[in-house]
């Protein structure tokens, strides 16, 4: 490294950064105009320029660094490492961190190609083309016609079979009106009492109650309870008649 060490112009704590950038153009000399996007790799205290190592470069940087055409961009500031971890990687031509005469930290910047630092370069690992496949032509899918709805037969409808009808008007059977059941007249029992001999002759008497009887049963069924108590009360009375009769002296006929 040929460069002079930077020198700060105030006191105060200083640190030195390291950015790992791919070139524009890989035969152009590492420069700020001919960097591309920069990565940090390291930060130190003080003002110093230093190199980097390759352990630094695969630590932080996300993808392989081989071949030509890569720079390297030192950067010196008033302040801790935090002036730099603390802000976006530079970018051509954003440089992000301002000059002290602008009123930024850095006071000091230099570049070197990346093989001056680390040495030979390892080269990157032959790439090779991919064969393309050719697309394979999409078939052509043949409308599938749509199917013809088969209509359906109305089934037939059946016909009504006569059926008996059945008259709800029922016709009452017929109430049979009980037989009116005679009620028997009841038969005076006879008593003791002796009735009165009439004051005439008997004959006439019995014949006179003889043909009430008659008379009596000559006058249809419902008259025959009546007939019977009729003929049971004259046969009574011929009985008590008989033996007062029986009673009387033999010399008193006449």
């Amino acid at each position: 490294m040929q460069s002079a060490q930077p020198k700060p112009t105030r006191g105060g704590q200083t640190t030195t950064a390291a950015y790992v950038y791919l070139k524009k153009d890989a035969k152009a000399p590492a420069s700020w105009e001919n960097s591309t996007q920069q990565y940090l790799v390291a930060t130190w205290d003080g003002a110093q320029w230093r190199n980097i190592t390759w352990d630094q470069i695969k630590d932080a940087v996300p993808f392989e660094v081989c071949g030509p055409g890569w720079g390297v961009q030192e950067d010196a500031a008033y302040g801790g490492p935090q002036v730099f971890t603390d802000s976006d990687a530079p970018h051509y031509p954003d440089g992000v961190l301002k000059w002290v005469n602008q009123g930024g930290p850095l006071f000091a910047a230099d570049h070197w190609d990346l093989e001056e630092q680390v040495g030979a370069v390892p080269a990157c690992a032959p790439t090779y083309p991919v064969p393309t496949q050719s697309a394979t032509p999409t078939p052509t899918v043949s409308p599938t016609p749509s199917a013809t709805p088969s209509v359906t037969p109305e089934a037939p409808t059946p016909t009504p079979v006569p059926t008996d009808v059945v008259d709800d008007d029922v016709t009452p059977t017929p109430s049979v009106t009980p037989t009116p059941v005679a009620t028997p007249a009841v038969t005076p029992s006879p008593t003791s009492e002796v009735l009165a001999a009439p004051s005439s002759t008997p004959a006439p008497t019995v014949r006179s109650e003889v043909l009430a009887a008659g008379a009596l049963a000559t006058t249809g069924s419902t008259a025959l309870p009546l007939a019977v108590g009729a003929g049971v009360l004259v046969a009574a009375g011929g009985v008590l008649l008989a033996l007062r009769h029986r009673r009387r002296p033999s010399g008193s006929d006449a």
